[in-house]
C-alpha cells in the first residue's frame, strides 16, 4: 500500500493554482480527485461537471494561502461567467496530490449587499508580507485573535478585538472601513463600539482550518446570521442609522474571511460572501461551533 506523502507549502500552492489554471480552461475534471472526493458550491453537494466547475471561466484576479499541517488550501479569486464577473472562493484539501474536499463559494451581482469584484486587481502586499521568526504566534493564538473578530460582531462590542488603529476591512472587493463615502464605513474598532453590526444576531459554525504563522494569516470560515427584524440602528454616539433596504431580508451569509495578524494585533481583514436563505448550513462534517 502507497501512502501519500504530504504536500510542502509551495507545492500546495501550486497544486491550488493548477485548479484555478484548470477553471480558467474549463478542465477542472481533468484534475486528480480522490475516490469519493466531496464537493459543494454555496453549501449544495455538487459533482465535478456541475455549477463553475464543468464552465470554462477565466481568472482574472487570485490570491492563495497553503496550510501544510492541514493540507489545505484557501483560493480567493475573481472568475469571469458570461463576461460578468463573480467572486470564486474555495477550501481545497488534498491526500497526496489529489483533491479530496472541494468547498466553493460563487457571488454574483445581486447575491450580497456589498459586490464590485473588479476593484480586485492585485493582492493586499500586506498578506505576504512574513512576520519576524521572535514575533510569530502559535496556531492556536492566531486563531483566538479570528475567533474574537466574530465574537465582537456579536456581541457589537470591539472590547476584546485587538484592531490596528489602521486595520481595514475588504469584502467582495469593497473596502467597508475608513471611507468618507459610506454611511458607518469608519475605522474597524470604531465600526464595533458605536454599534453597526446591531443587525445581526449571531457567528455560527465557525471553523479556521487553515493558517500560516509565517505570514500571520487565518483563514475561516463562518455564517452571519440576520434574521431581518431590525429596521434602525440607535447607535452609541445618539445618532439613528436607518439599514438600507437591501440590508433588511433575513438571509444567512456564509463568509470566507482572511485574517492577518501582527504584532498582536488584527492588521487586514479580507472576506468574500454570499447571501443564503436563512437558516443554511454548510453540511461538512468537521464544523465545530468554534475554535479553542
Amino acid at each position: 500500500m502507497t501512502i501519500a506523502m504530504p504536500l510542502t507549502r509551495n507545492a500546495l500552492l501550486n497544486a491550488g493554482h493548477r485548479y484555478l489554471d484548470a477553471l480558467a480552461e474549463g478542465a477542472v475534471a481533468t484534475l486528480e480527485f480522490t475516490s469519493g472526493a466531496l464537493l459543494t458550491q454555496n453549501c449544495q453537494p455538487i459533482s465535478i461537471a456541475d455549477g463553475l466547475l464543468g464552465r470554462r471561466c477565466p481568472v482574472r484576479y487570485r490570491y492563495l494561502v497553503a496550510d501544510p499541517e492541514t493540507q489545505q488550501v484557501a483560493v480567493f479569486a475573481v472568475v469571469e461567467e458570461d463576461e460578468a464577473l463573480s467572486v470564486f472562493g474555495s477550501r481545497l484539501a488534498f491526500e497526496g496530490g489529489a483533491i479530496r474536499e472541494a468547498e466553493t463559494l460563487v457571488c454574483r451581482k445581486g447575491e450580497s449587499s456589498v459586490f464590485d469584484p473588479k476593484r480586485l486587481v492585485e493582492p493586499n502586499p500586506l498578506f505576504d508580507a512574513p512576520i519576524a521568526e521572535d514575533e510569530r504566534q502559535s496556531r492556536h493564538e492566531l486563531v483566538d485573535y479570528a475567533n474574537r473578530y466574530f465574537d465582537g460582531i456579536e456581541l457589537n462590542s470591539a472590547a476584546r478585538v485587538p484592531f490596528h488603529v489602521e486595520c481595514n476591512r475588504t469584502e467582495n472587493g469593497v473596502r467597508t472601513t475608513n471611507r468618507a463615502d459610506r454611511p458607518g464605513s469608519m475605522g474597524c474598532a470604531e465600526q464595533f463600539d458605536r454599534g453597526f453590526f446591531g443587525y445581526i444576531e449571531s457567528m455560527r459554525e465557525r471553523r479556521f482550518p487553515i493558517v500560516d504563522t509565517e505570514r500571520g494569516l487565518v483563514w475561516g470560515i463562518a455564517f452571519l446570521d440576520v434574521p431581518g427584524t431590525v429596521t434602525h440602528l440607535d447607535l452609541r454616539d445618539g445618532r439613528r442609522f436607518e439599514l438600507p433596504e437591501r440590508m433588511r431580508h433575513p438571509r444567512s451569509t456564509l463568509l470566507f474571511e482572511l485574517f492577518k495578524v501582527a504584532g498582536g494585533q488584527l492588521r487586514e481583514i479580507e472576506a468574500f460572501m454570499v447571501n443564503l436563505p436563512y437558516g443554511t448550513t454548510s453540511g461538512w462534517r468537521d464544523v465545530k461551533p468554534s475554535a479553542p
